[in-house]
């Protein structure tokens, strides 16, 4: 509703004109893929790139026990949730 309300804000329209065409003309993402993608550059700079160093702990490559396809990509394990260290 925000982010509706701020695209109606930033071309000057009454409250109840359509936002979808004014979202796309200022190349807005919608909130949940806002937050996949603000995500996934947290781990993509935790990983490669310039990131602090709590970030960078957290991240560990996936490694499988033997050859596989899936080897060929760059996945991550997801951190345990249950370990001490995490305090």
């Amino acid at each position: 509703m925000i982010q509706n309300s701020a695209s109606r804000l930033v071309f000057n329209l009454p409250k109840f004109s359509h936002t979808t065409p004014l979202l796309r003309s200022l190349h807005w993402l919608p909130v949940a893929a806002r937050i996949r993608f603000k995500t996934l550059m947290l781990a993509y700079k935790a990983k490669n790139g310039p990131a602090p160093s709590y970030l960078k702990a957290l991240i560990t490559p996936r490694t499988a026990p033997r050859s596989l396809r899936s080897t060929s990509t760059a996945r991550l394990v997801p951190p345990s949730l249950r370990e001490k260290d995490m305090v």
